[in-house]
């Protein structure tokens, strides 16, 4: 009989440790998964920052492409 009631009681503080550590597993699933949410965040909107950079970029060297081009447009126009 004593036996046995250890046995159990042993079970018991086994599924007790079991249950502790699958509340701690969930919680850093929990923690993880937020991260990761929050890091996809940050890097779309470091993305987007980015990409305005470089339509910026992208617009005023068309600028001075233009300019460039009606300037050899002008030359050629007064060299005739």
């Amino acid at each position: 009989m004593y036996v046995n009631s250890a046995k159990v009681h042993q079970l018991n503080e086994a599924i007790e440790i079991a249950r502790s550590k699958l509340e701690e597993e969930s919680m850093n699933e929990f923690v993880y998964t937020h991260m990761v949410e929050r890091m996809k965040k940050k890097d779309q909107i470091a993305l987007e920052i980015k990409r305005k950079e470089l339509e910026g970029a992208v617009r005023k060297k068309e600028l001075i492409l233009a300019d460039e081009n009606e300037k050899k447009r002008r030359a050629k126009e007064s060299q005739l």
